[in-house]
């Protein structure tokens, strides 16, 4: 860095390659071709610094890889910092492509390995409870995992979350065309009437046509297997759906959001009080709905509800 900063001048270079001809590094050499390319032709240049043309545009290339590298880990860092380290280098490579930088896969995995910015995979380990039901509904989806329109098709789930307060309980509805979360809470228990309740705040936030009857799909549950269950969507004109016993993959879309929200937010972060586990997951929801693109379509739950 000092030869280049001290080398400003045509007689500089010349004095100095005099005295330091052997022992100057190729890549100092290169730099000053670099900076005279202008004022001495690249053949002259290379000629008296004793390199190889090929050598200096090799050399001349790396460098603009390099610096076309730290670009894009630049975009890189700002996009992890928004979705808080949780992208794979697919998702980033839609997130860069959305932000105006258009490279591959592979350049982006190579980038992101080459930096250390290639994010941590968890794994959780799912518990199956199995549940003598008293009303149980045959499986509608049937492996269907999508709707022509909103709101045709819901599902709904539980989901325990432990913090050093006590257990609660995350009750979630997500809409099968968008896979956007209608509707969630958070509870000290699970019970049927708090699952009326978050259908019922459902139905009313999205103004749900009586007329037009809307699939919900669940396990088989206590909560949902019971006469009161039963009747409450006999009353709201509600398709009900179940998964077979001890099956979750009846209900894989559900799933898969509650294995996401635990991976990219619970499992990282300390829930000391239950408050702090309340706005954890509000804000991750607002992150799912909102920010984070999915793969299969490049956009967001909320850009394809606006698209309908």
């Amino acid at each position: 860095m000092f030869l280049k900063t001290a080398i400003s001048s045509l007689e500089d270079l010349l004095y100095y390659f005099k005295t330091h001809p052997v022992y100057t590094a190729k890549s100092i050499r290169f730099s000053i071709i670099k900076k005279f390319c202008t004022k001495i032709s690249i053949v002259k240049l290379c000629r008296f610094l004793e390199v190889s043309r090929s050598g200096y545009y090799k050399w001349l290339n790396r460098m603009e890889n390099e610096n076309c590298d730290e670009i894009i880990l630049n975009r890189i860092i700002e996009i992890q910092n928004k979705h808080h380290d949780t992208l794979g280098y697919r998702r980033m490579q839609r997130e860069l492509a959305k932000s105006g930088i258009c490279i591959g896969e592979s350049k982006t995995y190579r980038i992101m390995r080459k930096y250390g910015r290639l994010s941590k995979a968890l794994y959780t380990k799912k518990n199956v409870i199995i549940n003598h039901a008293i009303h149980t509904y045959r499986n509608q989806l049937k492996g269907n995992f999508s709707a022509f329109m909103p709101n045709l098709k819901w599902c709904i789930d539980i989901s325990k979350i432990d913090t050093n307060e006590g257990r609660l309980y995350l009750y979630v509805i997500i809409d099968l065309y968008d896979r956007y979360v209608v509707k969630h809470r958070l509870y000290k228990s699970q019970k049927t009437h708090l699952v009326k309740r978050i259908i019922q705040d459902a139905l009313n936030k999205e103004r749900i046509d009586d007329n037009i009857p809307i699939l919900i799909h669940s396990d088989q549950g206590v909560q949902f297997s019971n006469n009161h269950y039963n009747n409450f969507i006999k009353k709201n004109n509600i398709n009900a759906s179940m998964s077979a016993k001890g099956t979750p993959t009846d209900n894989a879309v559900i799933e898969s959001f509650f294995a996401t929200l635990k991976l990219e937010c619970i499992y990282r972060n300390t829930l000391d009080t239950q408050k702090t586990a309340e706005k954890l997951i509000n804000e991750f929801i607002h992150y799912y709905n909102n920010i984070r693109i999915q793969s299969k379509t490049s956009l967001t739950p909320s850009e394809i509800r606006r698209l309908a």
